[in-house]
């Protein structure tokens, strides 16, 4: 969380003044939050298309919304990872932990797939 949010979302208890470290649940832009850091962790492996200029990372959501991209879509914590073989998937899943390593993502192994 910001600064700002911690601020804003602190609550004062007999025991003193407590103030988030992590993104509670219940906050009304909590979803569109995480879902946006997840597009960002996962920008490299969606295979959105980069910008002119060289740029190495794109906010996904500065036009306002994300754009769709071509693999691998997500939506909160689903990931989708299709493919026309094996070897492929298991390719892109390799591909998926690589990123979420990067970005310090856990995965449930369990549920993986």
């Amino acid at each position: 969380m910001m600064d700002r949010a911690r601020q804003i979302s602190a609550f004062i208890t007999p025991f003193g003044l407590f103030k988030w470290n992590r993104m509670p649940f219940g906050l009304k832009n909590a979803p569109q939050i995480y879902q946006q850091m997840i597009d960002n962790a996962l920008y490299g492996f969606t295979q959105i298309p980069k910008l002119a200029g060289g740029l190495e990372r794109l906010y996904v959501f500065e036009a306002g919304e994300p754009e769709d991209p071509p693999n691998h879509p997500s939506y909160i914590d689903d990931i989708l990872v299709p493919a026309d073989n094996w070897d492929q998937l298991c390719d892109r899943v390799e591909g998926l932990q690589e990123a979420c390593n990067k970005w310090n993502l856990s995965i449930s192994v369990v549920k993986r797939f």
